[in-house]
C-alpha cells in the first residue's frame, strides 16, 4: 500500500523526514490554512451590496484555494493534490489540536481523496516521539467529531465576522459613504479591554495617604523600615505622634531570618516571551518576527507560536544534548550548570499531560540543530542573538538547581505602630547563574542603629496603561472579565480569546484601523475607538464580550463530543448574529464614526 504523510509546516516535515525517511512515503508540507472559504459574493451575488444580511449560505460555504497564499504556498498545494492520486493512504501528521485536524481534512475533503487516512498526533518534535506517533497513528474516524468542530468554528467565525463588519460599518456611517468598521470575535474584545481600562483611568480618583518610615544603619548597609498599616494612615496627627514615638524608641528590634528556596521560572510560551521582549521596547509584532526567524530560517528554536509552558517527559532524554551545546556558546560557557535537576508535573517543566490537547511545547532551544548551534549561533545578528540568549537562559535555569537564601525581616513595635523591612540575601545561586544574576552571598549577622524618621505624603495611582505584551497576557487571561462561573472556566481552558498566532496581528489591526495607537509603548484607544465602544456597548454589548468565545467553546466542545451537530451549532449562531444585525439596523443613523487613516502618535 502506497502512503503519503501531510504535515502542517516545513518545520514538522523537516523533522519527520529525519525521524523516519521514507519509511511512511513521500512527506509533505502544508503551510498552515492552503484553502479558504469562498467570500459571500461568490455564494450569492445580492451579498456583494453591504447591508444588514447574515451572510449564511444553505449549508457550509466551500472551501477553495486560498487567493492570497504564496508562490511557495500554491506549490505545496499542487504537490499535495498530485500525491493523492497516486497514494492509497494518508497520514495526517499536522498540528494535534482542532485546527491541525481541520487543515489537514480540508485537503483530503477538498480534493476528494477515497482511502485510507491515519491521524499521527504528537507534541514534540524530537526523532523517538515522532517515530512513536507514527507506529501508533489512528484511524480518522476518531477524529471525524474534532474536524466537524474545526470547521463548524471556521464557517461561524466568517459569519459572524463579516456580517457584523458589514452591519456596522452600514449602520454607523455617514450615508453615502463606503467605511469599513472592523467587527471580530476576538477584535472587538480587545479593543474593548483597552477601552475599559482607559475609562477606569478617567474615572480614577487618587486618594492622598501618609507613610512613616525609619531609616536603620546596619553593618551591611541600609534598611528602610516602613509603616504600612491598613487601611491607610491618613491622620498627620497620628503620623506625627507615631514618628515622635519611634524618634525615641529604646525597645528591642526583632530580627528574623528564614532560609528559603525558590524554584526557577517558567518555560517560556509565546505570550509570555512577547511581555519580555515589551520590556526592551520591542512590539509583539517584533518579538515574533525575530522568533520565526530563529525557528524558520536558522532552526535552532523551536516553534514560537505556542500557548504552552510545559515540555513532554519524553523530552528529558533532550536536555543533555541541548545543554552540551548551550554550553559551546561563549554567551554560556562559564557557567557551571552541575547535574540537570529534572521538575516534572504540572508544578514543574516536564509534564507530558499538561501537553494534552495541545499542539506544541514551551519555547526552547532545538534539539534537531544542537550540533549545529555553534556554527549558526555566530552568524545571528543583534536581535536574534538577544531572543536567543533569553530563550537559551530560560532552558538552562529550568534544569538547574534552585535559588537558595536568607529571608531577614526586621521588625519594630512601638506602642502598636509595627514597621517592618525584609532584606534577601543570596546563600546559593543555583537557577540565577543562568541570567547572571548579581546577589551578595553573605552568612553574617545584622547590627542595627535607628536613624532618621520621616513622614511622606503619598498618593493612590490609577492602574497601568497595558503594554502590547500585558494586552496579550490580558487576552490570554480574559477569563478574568466574565462573571459567569460556567463561562470562565471554560475561556480559562479555552486559553482566553485569540491564539498565539494571531495575538500580535489583532493589535496590529487595530492600530492601523485607527481604534488604538501607541503612546509612549502604551496602548490608548483613539477617539474613534472609544466611541465605537460606548455605541456598541449599549447596541449589542454582546460584540464587546469575551464571553462569546466562552460560549462557542462549550458549543463546540458538544460536536467534539458527538452531542451536537456541526451545522445546528452554525445555525445557532447565525440565529444570534441575525439578532444582533437586527438591532443594529436599528440604530442606523442615529450615530456615525469617521474612520480615519491611522497615525502613529507615539509622543511621551
Amino acid at each position: 500500500m502506497k502512503s503519503i504523510v501531510i504535515t502542517e509546516k516545513p518545520s514538522q516535515a523537516y523533522a519527520v523526514r529525519a525521524a523516519v525517511g521514507t519509511r511512511y512515503g513521500q512527506i509533505l508540507s502544508a503551510q498552515g490554512h492552503l484553502l479558504a472559504l469562498k467570500e459571500p459574493e461568490e455564494i450569492n451575488p445580492g451579498w456583494k451590496h453591504w447591508g444588514f444580511d447574515v451572510l449564511r449560505p444553505n449549508g457550509f460555504y466551500p472551501i477553495k484555494p486560498d487567493p492570497f497564499a504564496s508562490t511557495g504556498a500554491k506549490r505545496r498545494l499542487k504537490a499535495i493534490e498530485n500525491a493523492l492520486k497516486l497514494t492509497d493512504r494518508v497520514i495526517i501528521a499536522t498540528d494535534c489540536d482542532r485546527e491541525g485536524t481541520l487543515v489537514g481534512g480540508e485537503l483530503l475533503e477538498y480534493f476528494g481523496f477515497q482511502g485510507e487516512i491515519l491521524r499521527a498526533v504528537f507534541t514534540a518534535q524530537d526523532e523517538r516521539t515522532i517515530r512513536t506517533a507514527l507506529a501508533t497513528a489512528r484511524p480518522w474516524s476518531q477524529f471525524k467529531y474534532e474536524f466537524a468542530a474545526g470547521k463548524a468554528r471556521q464557517q461561524a467565525d466568517q459569519i459572524y465576522n463579516l456580517s457584523l463588519t458589514r452591519a456596522v460599518s452600514v449602520a454607523f456611517t455617514e450615508p453615502g459613504v463606503r467605511r469599513v468598521i472592523g467587527i471580530g470575535r476576538v477584535k472587538t474584545p480587545t479593543l474593548a479591554i483597552i477601552c475599559m481600562r482607559e475609562l477606569e483611568i478617567q474615572n480614577f480618583k487618587s486618594e492622598e495617604f501618609l507613610e512613616v518610615t525609619v531609616r536603620a544603619e546596619t553593618t551591611k548597609g541600609t534598611l528602610i523600615l516602613r509603616h504600612a498599616p491598613y487601611p491607610r494612615l491618613t491622620n498627620r496627627s497620628k503620623a506625627k505622634a507615631i514618628a515622635k514615638i519611634v524618634k525615641g524608641f529604646k525597645g528591642p528590634i526583632w530580627i528574623n531570618t528564614e532560609l528559603r528556596r525558590r524554584r526557577p521560572p517558567r518555560l517560556m510560551n509565546l505570550a509570555a516571551l512577547q511581555r519580555k521582549c515589551g520590556t526592551w521596547g520591542w512590539s509583539a509584532d517584533k518579538t515574533l518576527q525575530i522568533a520565526q526567524i530563529l525557528y524558520e530560517e536558522h532552526k535552532i528554536l523551536s516553534y514560537p507560536r505556542t500557548e504552552s509552558k510545559h515540555l513532554t517527559e519524553s523530552q528529558v532524554a533532550d536536555v543533555g544534548p541541548i545543554v552540551s551545546a548551550l554550553l559551546k556558546l561563549d554567551r554560556f560557557c562559564d557557567l557551571e550548570i552541575g547535574p540537570p535537576v529534572i521538575r516534572k508535573g504540572a508544578g514543574g517543566h516536564f509534564c507530558s499531560e499538561c501537553l494534552e490537547g495541545i499542539s506544541h511545547h514551551a519555547i526552547i532551544p532545538n534539539i534537531n540543530t544542537a550540533d549545529k548551534l555553534q556554527r549558526i549561533y555566530e552568524h545571528l545578528s543583534w536581535d536574534t542573538r538577544r531572543l536567543f540568549n533569553m530563550i537559551a537562559a530560560n532552558f538552562l535555569a529550568a534544569i538547574m538547581p534552585d535559588y537558595k537564601y536568607k529571608l531577614i525581616t526586621v521588625t519594630l513595635e512601638a506602642d502598636g505602630a509595627k514597621f517592618k523591612a525584609h532584606s534577601e540575601t543570596a546563600i546559593k545561586l543555583g537557577w540565577k547563574s543562568a541570567y547572571d544574576a548579581q546577589h551578595k552571598m553573605d552568612d553574617s549577622g545584622y547590627e542595627i542603629r535607628l536613624g532618621d524618621v520621616v513622614i511622606a505624603t503619598k498618593k493612590t495611582n490609577p492602574p497601568p496603561r497595558y503594554s502590547e505584551g500585558s494586552l496579550i497576557d490580558a487576552m490570554e487571561n480574559a477569563w478574568k472579565f466574565v462573571e459567569n462561573d460556567e463561562l470562565r472556566m471554560r475561556l480559562k481552558q479555552a486559553k482566553g480569546i485569540g491564539t498565539p498566532a494571531t495575538r500580535a496581528a489583532i493589535i496590529k489591526g487595530l492600530i492601523e484601523q485607527n481604534l488604538i495607537r501607541e503612546e509612549c509603548k502604551k496602548l490608548v484607544p483613539t477617539a474613534v475607538g472609544m466611541k465605537l465602544y460606548h455605541i456598541l456597548t449599549n447596541v449589542a454589548p454582546e460584540l464587546v464580550d469575551p464571553a462569546v468565545t466562552a460560549i462557542w467553546e462549550l458549543r463546540l466542545d458538544a460536536i467534539t463530543l458527538g452531542r451536537e451537530e456541526a451545522v445546528s451549532v452554525v445555525d445557532s449562531i447565525a440565529a444570534g448574529v441575525y439578532r444582533l444585525t437586527t438591532r443594529l439596523k436599528s440604530q442606523k443613523g442615529k450615530a456615525t464614526i469617521s474612520i480615519n487613516t491611522a497615525v502613529n502618535h507615539n509622543r511621551c
